[in-house]
Parts: structure tokens; C-alpha cells; sequence
């Protein structure tokens, strides 16, 4: 339980600094350590907040420094809550009296760091992976959204890499990141009542945004399709969907999937995913998925839904078995078939 404390107690003051744009690094087990180099920038009075002065105004808000760095205690024993008020109080008064210094403007281009190193993103990495508990991922870079923009990527780190995103964060940002009318509406305050509650966007009278948003996305939707069901992500959306399924078929224990597939990284998406590295952890015997190879058109162009495509899904015992002449799909459903008898 203490370690959990701790634990809470750490994530309280890095979440803290993080809304200033800082970052609150790890001293030991006890102590956190916020660089006097981090806001050195900072104007005080005019003056640029150099060593001394960052000392005596630490001290006027009850905070120690040890070094080059602000000391933060956070182990289980700590009084956090006093700490958090001091750190807040401080960096509070360094932003009112300079807010252009904690202003953060995305910037442009390309950008390679000129040792070609991560270390700051690294040892997030490392953190963030644990004692093998999750699979390493192949990107090397932690992403500062604060300081991204539009297409463009930016690391975390002091030396940072800044690449151009061609695939909009797998297509979860297509109008890319801090898009101008998304910041506009958060800057403008169009957000404040979501950001503190969770309001039931289902219910019109309380966010008629998601209203219109609702009649809008109907507009274009097939005849029959008449509700709309909002998700966190793409990996809830697939829960949502893989439960609506289940409860509504003939309550198989196996998904479908295509080979080469990602769908999230909720239990049952990354158990459907195509990486035996990544699902691996999280599959359930009698619940694996069963894959199927991915249907490729013979040629560049889309094939057309075969006539009674549409109709074979309106049951869940529709005939689907029909379908085998076109690029494989009638194989996938016949295997899809099977499994979901299971």
C-alpha cells in the first residue's frame, strides 16, 4: 500500500507540472526534482530567474532547493498535498508575472537532434514498459503534443526530433495536431464544461454539439442506420461493437480478424490483433481469434459488393456462403462461420 502512495503521491506532482509544460523528473524513491534550468527563461520583476533568485523565491513558497533542481517529496510519508500547494502557488506566480514564457507555439519542419539521441523519450519509454509487462513498440520518439503541430511530430526531448506525420497518428488526428479551430474552441472556453465532468453528450438538452454532430453524421449514413453510439477511441468503439455482436448473435467466443490487423489496445482488440508479439499477453484460451487471409482485389479498383451482400448480414443466419468467387471473401465468412459456432 505505501508503494502505491508513493506512487499516487509521484503522479500527482508530474501531472502538476505538466500543466505548466514542465516536467518533474525522478531524484530517488522519496524525491522529485524540477531543473531551476527549466525556468530559467522565466522574466521575474524583468530579470531573468537566475540561481539565487530561483532559491528565494523557492523558499518564499516553502520549497527546497537541493543543487541545480527544486527537491519535491512525494515518498508514502510525504504531506503531498502541502507540497502540490507550494509547487502550484510558485509556478502559478512565475506565470502571471511572464506568461509569454509558458506560451508553447507548435513550430515547423523537419528537426534531427545533433547527436541523434532520445534520452528523455527513452527513459520515459523505459518506464512506461516496465519489467517486460508490455511489449516494446518500435518508435523511439514519446510524442509532446503541447509542441506538435498540424503534421508535424515533436518529441519530448531537450534536443528534440520533429518528423512529418504522413498517417495523422494512424488516422485518429486527421485534421492534425492542435488544429486551428480545435485550439480556437479550447482557447475560447467552448470546452470548459467538459473538461471538469463528464457530461452525458447523449442527451441533447445537455451538449446540443453532440446533437448536431449526431444529425450530421446520420445525413450521410446507409438507410437503416439510425443511432449513433460515441467512443473514447478506436479500441472502444471495437469493444462497443464486438459486445453488440455477441449480444445479438449467436454468442460465439472467438473474433474474426483479418491477418496484418491492429484494432486497439483494449483486451478483446489486442487479443484480435494480428501480432503474435502484441496479443500474446492478453489472449484467453477458448477465446483466440481466428484469422483469415486479408481479401485483395485482383486488380487497382474496388471490387462492387456482390448483389445480396448487404441483405446476407441483415440476420445473423443469413446465407453468406455465396460470396466465394469474390476475392476471398466467402472463404473468410465460411471460416468466420465456423468460429462463431464454436
Amino acid at each position: 500500500m505505501s508503494t502505491l502512495r508513493g506512487l499516487a503521491h509521484r503522479h500527482r506532482l508530474e501531472a502538476l507540472g505538466e500543466r505548466f509544460g514542465l516536467t518533474v523528473h525522478e531524484g530517488d524513491a522519496e524525491h522529485g526534482r524540477l531543473a531551476l534550468a527549466d525556468v530559467a527563461h522565466v522574466r521575474v520583476a524583468g530579470r531573468r530567474l537566475d540561481g539565487g533568485r530561483a532559491r528565494a523565491l523557492a523558499a518564499r513558497f516553502g520549497l527546497a532547493v537541493e543543487g541545480d533542481a527544486l527537491r519535491l517529496p512525494w515518498g508514502p510519508g510525504a504531506d503531498v498535498e502541502q507540497v502540490e500547494e507550494s509547487l502550484q502557488g510558485l509556478l502559478a506566480h512565475l506565470l502571471e508575472g511572464d506568461p509569454e514564457a509558458f506560451l508553447v507555439r507548435p513550430s515547423r519542419g523537419r528537426r534531427l537532434p545533433a547527436r541523434l539521441e532520445l534520452p528523455e523519450s527513452t527513459a520515459w519509454l523505459e518506464r512506461f514498459y516496465g519489467a517486460g509487462f508490455l511489449p516494446r513498440e518500435k518508435k523511439p520518439l514519446v510524442v509532446d503534443l503541447a509542441r506538435s503541430g498540424g503534421a508535424y511530430l515533436r518529441s519530448v526531448d531537450r534536443d528534440p526530433v520533429q518528423i512529418l506525420d504522413a498517417a495523422s497518428q494512424i488516422a485518429s488526428l486527421p485534421a492534425g495536431c492542435r488544429a486551428g479551430p480545435v485550439q480556437a474552441a479550447l482557447d475560447e472556453g467552448r470546452f470548459d464544461r467538459h473538461l471538469v465532468a463528464a457530461i452525458d453528450v447523449r442527451d441533447p438538452a445537455r451538449c446540443e454539439e453532440a446533437a448536431a454532430y449526431v444529425r450530421e453524421l446520420l445525413a450521410f449514413m446507409p438507410p437503416g442506420i439510425e443511432h449513433v453510439s460515441f467512443a473514447n477511441s478506436g479500441a472502444e468503439a471495437n469493444e462497443k461493437a464486438l459486445h453488440l455482436a455477441r449480444l445479438n448473435g449467436p454468442r460465439g467466443s472467438r473474433v474474426l480478424a483479418f491477418e496484418g490487423a491492429f484494432h486497439g489496445r483494449t483486451l478483446a482488440a489486442l487479443a484480435a490483433t494480428w501480432n503474435r508479439e502484441k496479443r500474446g499477453p492478453y489472449q484467453i484460451p477458448g477465446y483466440e481469434a481466428v484469422f483469415v487471409a486479408f481479401p485483395v482485389a485482383e486488380s487497382d479498383v474496388d471490387p462492387a459488393a456482390p448483389p445480396g451482400w448487404r441483405a446476407s448480414w441483415v440476420q445473423p443466419g443469413g446465407r453468406r456462403a455465396g460470396f466465394g468467387a469474390h476475392a476471398g471473401v466467402g472463404h473468410a465468412l465460411r471460416v468466420g462461420d465456423k468460429a462463431f459456432d464454436a
